[in-house]
């Protein structure tokens, strides 16, 4: 019977599951479709308002439950700092921990450069927070036991 950590483990992946694929479709799908079918004009308000609602979406819901949801599992498990420096899933873990804050800074980044119109900064620093993601869910198939 699935208890309550399994409920919380199932909204971690999911919210895991959201976030990453929701970079992804925009990356690779929303925007393209919208540049190929619309004018200059349009594809840009189309594009600029999906990726407001995409990332605060993300920085209001996903992070928040990421962040929690993560930090709640870690502390059931009985994850501490401190330790075997040897041990394969703590190192994965703090990778992730590091990664995942510096995909924050990244998207904030990316949120300032798109508000200031610096169009070729704004995309480099969302491929690298796409690529960010990506590793972190990676990492995180990567610790299924």
């Amino acid at each position: 019977m699935a208890g309550w950590w399994t409920i919380v483990r199932i909204a971690h992946v999911l919210g895991a599951c959201i976030w990453v694929g929701s970079l992804v479709a925009f990356t690779f799908f929303v925007r393209p479709g919208a540049q190929r079918t619309l004018g200059p004009a349009d594809s840009e308000e189309l594009i600029n308002r999906s990726g407001r609602q995409i990332g605060f979406f993300i920085a209001a819901i996903l992070v928040p439950l990421q962040l929690f949801s993560g930090m709640a599992l870690l502390l059931h498990r009985g994850f501490t700092v401190v330790g075997s420096s040897s041990s394969l899933y703590r190192t994965i873990i703090l990778t992730k921990i590091v990664i995942f804050f510096v995909v924050i800074a990244i998207s904030a980044a990316h949120g300032v450069a798109s508000a200031r119109s610096a169009k070729n900064a704004s995309r480099i620093l969302a491929y690298l927070a796409l690529g960010g993601s990506l590793a972190l869910a990676s990492m995180g198939a990567a610790l299924v036991s």
